[in-house]
């Protein structure tokens, strides 16, 4: 398999698909969202995932720092789940509660 594999090295995994030097892409979901025609089919199966979880912090000697809390806190409401699932990421489960500052 490693005589076929190409890897990608700063180009899309997608990009081999669309123009015809790959049948399969492994990627990130939001970076093969961004290549035009590649259709993406799902996931690796659980054992082959790889998550990455995003955090945020806010300095305390921050300028902005309640807008900065204030945007924290609306990427974890419902009405920001659609924005976030349309770019490829999952939202915060509707079950973890925000913490107050």
């Amino acid at each position: 398999m490693n005589a076929k594999a190409k890897l990608g090295r700063g180009v899309p995994a997608g990009s081999f698909v669309v123009k015809g030097e790959a049948d399969l892409a492994i990627q990130q979901i939001p970076e093969l969202l961004g290549v035009p025609g590649v259709e993406i089919v799902g996931p690796l199966p659980g054992d082959l995932q790889n998550v990455t979880t995003f955090a945020s912090g806010v300095s305390a000697g921050s300028a902005n720092a309640d807008a900065a809390k204030a945007l924290v806190r609306f990427l974890q409401t419902p009405e920001s789940a659609a924005a976030i699932k349309k770019h490829g990421l999952d939202p915060i489960p509707a079950a973890a509660p925000a913490k107050a500052s």
